[in-house]
């Protein structure tokens, strides 16, 4: 009698073990609708026994019924619980419904894809696990897993991802469909369905292209609700939107119309006619153009083209590109533009200047003059002309322990050279910017004005740099450098 009751209470504890280990590695299902109760700005909890304090747990979630969430969700583990969070942090709407699956422990079906350094190509991160290598036919669900309290490194990536299938290496792959690049330390449980887990009759094989091994569904039965009528299988549509459908035989052409009763077939007055409603049809003359209850200008139409301006012909002659409409005592015609252009210098992203440490071309006194190559402008003029200049200069004062404040200036001279003593000069510019120490600076001269006779002319800029510490404009830090622009209005 021991001898029975031991044999049978091992025989207990291996069927215990057996069920344990089946249910660790089973799909289980809960429905979780989002309420103000489990909500938590972009999170809603999920609370079961067996997945709190279940950092191992493999969770997907899917919206069931009528929800409509515009924001990737995901699984996140957070303080010892796991929670259906948008992955964008966008706050979680109330009244959502999702079909939990969750399984207690990752097995051969259900696992977690870790994204690496190792595993990033050039479509995305690729998954290499027996389950799906070499299977481009199989059926799986990815689904964020963002838990960064048990994993280091951890990056969640807030844009919806899907996977695919690279035929060359036999491996299927997670990307984002918006083509951002996935970026490591992001994490998605993968649960195979029951085609991709089932058994081939030749093993190591998958079904052909175009097949599916679910099991078939059942199609109703009984009485048709809704916008239908009759019995299943062959039920007749009575209803739209619950609106009655008349059934009268449509004649060819005809369109489905409601009025005010039901919907019924009518003739199809063109898009090009309004019907008011009373009885009248209104049909577009030429160049009109009528779209539901809209009137509008068919612009296509010849007779829109303009010929006058304010009474005054425009010729038709074709106009060449760059041309303008100039006034020939008669009519408008295309002719050449000699009003003049404007002139915008290079700018200095493409160098490095470092007025106070390069060598001057000019000293007087205490202050250094710097040319500043590559914004030096010659214009010809065919006519005398109003000349429009303005500077624009942004730098940065590198600073120094023992320099003070240091003062830029930039100077534009007009059919001059740059000496000190030019300053009087009437074709002359100056923008001037004090700069503390350490600090960066951005300024504007305006536009000013000047009158030049016909000719050549030569716009020179140069830097006048007194002491203080290096003033710099460099290719390092884009946001500074310096132009001059020239606009030229002929008389």
């Amino acid at each position: 009698m021991k001898y029975t009751m031991r044999k049978i209470h091992k025989c207990f504890l291996v069927i215990t073990c057996i069920i344990i280990t089946f249910c660790s590695h089973a799909q289980q299902e809960y429905t979780l609708t989002t309420t103000a109760a489990n909500i938590i700005s972009a999170k809603a909890l999920i609370d079961l026994p067996g997945l709190s304090g279940n950092a191992n747990a493999i969770v997907i979630a899917t919206p069931v019924g009528n929800t409509m969430n515009p924001h990737p969700t995901g699984a996140w583990y957070y303080s010892g619980k796991w929670n259906i969070f948008n992955c964008d942090f966008a706050p979680m709407a109330s009244g959502l419904t999702y079909k939990v699956q969750y399984f207690l422990n990752p097995g051969a079906n259900q696992f977690l894809h870790l994204v690496t350094q190792q595993n990033l190509g050039a479509e995305g991160s690729y998954i290499d696990n027996p389950a799906l290598n070499n299977k481009p036919n199989a059926q799986f669900t990815i689904f964020p897993n963002h838990s960064p309290e048990v994993r280091t490194g951890s990056w969640l990536n807030p844009n919806e991802a899907k996977a695919s299938y690279n035929a060359s290496n036999g491996k299927w792959y997670i990307t984002n469909i918006n083509g951002q690049l996935m970026q490591k330390g992001c994490a998605y449980n993968i649960v195979l369905s029951s085609a991709a887990s089932s058994t081939s009759t030749d093993p190591g094989t998958d079904p052909p292209a175009g097949t599916c091994n679910c099991p078939a569904s059942l199609p109703p039965n009984g009485q048709a609700t809704g916008d239908l009528a009759g019995m299943y299988p062959n039920p007749m549509v009575t209803k739209i939107l619950n609106r009655p459908l008349s059934n009268t035989p449509p004649a060819i052409g005809q369109i489905l119309k409601w009025n005010g009763t039901e919907w019924a077939p009518s003739e199809d007055l063109a898009s090009n006619n309004i019907n008011t409603g009373s009885g009248n049809v209104y049909t577009p003359g030429l160049g009109i153009d009528i779209t539901n209850n809209e009137i509008s200008a068919a612009a296509a139409t010849p007779m829109w083209n303009a010929y006058q301006l304010l009474g005054r012909d425009i010729l038709t002659t074709p106009p060449k590109v760059g041309q303008v409409l100039k006034w020939g005592g008669s009519s408008w015609y295309p002719a050449d533009d000699n009003v003049g252009n404007t002139v915008v210098s290079n700018s200095l992203f493409d160098n490095t200047y470092e007025f106070g440490l390069n060598t001057a071309i000019t000293t007087s006194g205490d202050h250094v003059i710097y040319n500043l190559p590559g914004l030096n402008q010659n214009i010809t003029l065919a006519k005398t002309s109003k000349v429009i200049v303005s500077i624009q200069a942004s730098g940065l004062n590198e600073g120094c322990i023992t320099c003070v404040n240091a003062t830029i200036n930039f100077l534009l001279f007009i059919d001059e050279t740059h000496p000190l003593d030019k300053y009087n000069s009437s074709y002359f510019l100056e923008l001037s910017a004090k700069v503390p120490n350490g600090a960066s600076f951005s300024a504007d001269s305006g536009m000013r004005m000047f009158t030049l006779p016909p000719g050549a002319h030569n716009f020179t800029l140069v830097a006048l740099h007194r002491p203080g510490a290096p003033i710099s404009v460099h290719s390092a830090n884009p946001k500074y450098g310096t132009r001059m622009m020239i606009i030229v209005i002929p008389q």
